[in-house]
């Protein structure tokens, strides 16, 4: 289980890491410890708030099909940026873009480092 936590709090690292790299308008300051703070973090407001969320806005899921998960994903990631003065997002539009990429990214380096338990 704690392996597990790693492996996830390590791919959401890379994922904010590759963000901060191709989205002009996110940085972190303060380097690599920085972005496993920033990760850690946003893991963890994405575990407590992201589920709360997603089932107070059931209706808007449903009616498009789950694509309201970017705008909770993009409110998730404005919080961390309020929580975390190293990050750094000059705009809404690179937050919602940074949001987009990190969220693909983690889903795909997720489904790659997925436990042979849980396959």
């Amino acid at each position: 289980m704690i392996r597990n936590l790693l492996v996830r709090w390590v791919i959401l690292a890379v994922a904010v890491g590759l963000t901060i790299y191709f989205v002009s308008g996110v940085a972190i300051e303060g380097g690599l410890w920085q972005l496993f703070l920033v990760a850690l973090v946003f893991g963890l407001i994405s575990a407590v708030l992201g589920p709360i969320l997603k089932l107070l806005t059931l209706p808007i899921m449903a009616v498009t099909l789950g694509l309201f998960t970017l705008v909770i994903n993009f409110v998730l990631f404005l919080l961390t940026t309020w929580i975390m003065p190293s990050l750094r997002v000059d705009g809404l539009w690179p937050a919602f873009l940074a949001s987009l990429i990190i969220s693909i990214v983690a889903a795909i380096l997720g489904a790659l480092f997925k436990d042979k338990k849980d396959r």
